[in-house]
């Protein structure tokens, strides 16, 4: 079974532009993903890079940042890419209605774009 997206090129935001460090919940903008119910984020490496990026959500904007999981609480999985070394595009599904973009960084240079979409 394939996926149906609908979505609005226009609502990709640059979450980080060029980044060389780590950057915590709360010096991440959040992203208003309401009326979507999944993410695709643009993870641009480069620099030998060695990433992971998690996703947290929350149901205000205002409101506190939690780490978001797909699945029931015996198969949950953290939305979260795990170790990257090179450039992809991720998609999420599961999201709150905004959304903070939290990237590790263990090596290299990142920009890093969402884009809102409904699956």
């Amino acid at each position: 079974m394939g996926y149906s997206v609908d979505t609005k090129s226009d609502l990709v935001t640059t979450v980080h532009s060029a980044i060389s460090a780590s950057v915590t919940s709360a010096n991440t903008t959040p992203v208003d993903c309401r009326n979507y119910n999944a993410i695709l984020i643009y993870a641009e490496l480069s620099d030998t890079p060695n990433w992971s990026i998690d996703i947290e959500s929350s149901d205000t904007k205002e409101g506190a940042y939690i780490d978001s999981y797909d699945g029931t609480l015996a198969t949950d999985k953290q939305l979260t890419t795990g170790s990257l070394t090179a450039s992809r595009i991720v998609l999420y599904k599961g999201i709150g209605n905004w959304v903070k973009v939290v990237p590790t960084r263990t090596a290299g240079t990142a920009t890093i774009k969402v884009q809102p979409v409904n699956v």
